[in-house]
C-alpha cells in the first residue's frame, strides 16, 4: 500500500514523524567532484594510497617539495644530492631511494647549477655513467596567466608543465 492505506489503517501525522525520525537519513548536500583527490574527514581511515617515497621519509612521489632557506645555506647542493640519488638509485644520507628520472628546474635561474652538477659528476659518478636527468635553468614566470601567451613561447607554469611532461616521456 501507500500512505493513504496507512492513514486508513489508523496511522496519523505524529506516527509518520516518529517513523521519519527513526528511519530517515539526514539530508546532506552532494559533495563536489574533486580534481585534487579530496578525502573527507570521515574517510581518513579508509584504505587507500599513502605516501610513496622516492627518498624514505624525506621526498614523496607525485607531490610538490620545496627546499627553503637563506642564501648560501646549501639548498642547491642538497637539492642536487637528492636529485642525483633518485636519478642514480643510490642511498641518500642512509635512506633508501627509489630510482627514477629527474627534471631539475632551477628556481634560482640556474646560476652555478651546471658547475655544481659537473662537480657532482666528477666526484661521485663513473666515467660514462648515464642518467635520465634534464636541467631546466631558465626562470619560470609564476605570474603568467593561462592563455596569455602561446605555450610554445611562454615561460609560465602551463608551459613548464607541458615541457616536463614532454621530457618525462623520453626517460627510459
Amino acid at each position: 500500500g501507500d500512505i493513504w492505506d496507512w492513514v486508513q489503517a489508523g496511522g496519523d501525522a505524529s506516527d509518520l514523524f516518529d517513523l521519519v525520525d527513526k528511519h530517515a537519513r539526514p539530508w546532506t548536500k552532494e559533495p563536489p567532484k574533486s580534481r585534487f583527490g579530496a578525502v573527507t574527514w570521515d574517510r581518513l581511515d579508509e584504505a587507500g594510497q599513502e605516501h610513496e617515497y622516492l627518498i624514505e621519509d624525506i621526498l614523496t612521489r607525485h607531490e610538490v617539495a620545496v627546499i627553503y632557506g637563506e642564501s648560501g645555506s646549501g639548498k642547491s647542493f642538497e637539492a642536487i644530492d637528492m636529485a642525483m640519488a633518485v636519478d642514480r638509485g643510490v642511498p641518500f644520507n642512509g635512506k633508501e631511494v627509489r630510482k627514477g628520472g629527474v627534471i631539475y628546474q632551477a628556481g634560482e635561474g640556474g646560476i652555478g647549477v651546471k658547475l655544481r652538477l659537473r662537480a657532482y659528476r666528477q666526484t661521485y659518478m663513473e666515467p660514462g655513467e648515464r642518467v635520465d636527468f634534464v636541467l631546466l635553468p631558465s626562470r619560470v614566470d609564476l605570474f603568467a596567466k593561462p592563455g596569455e601567451q602561446d605555450v610554445e613561447t611562454s615561460r609560465g607554469t602551463d608551459a613548464l608543465i607541458a615541457e616536463i611532461k614532454a621530457w618525462a616521456e623520453t626517460f627510459t
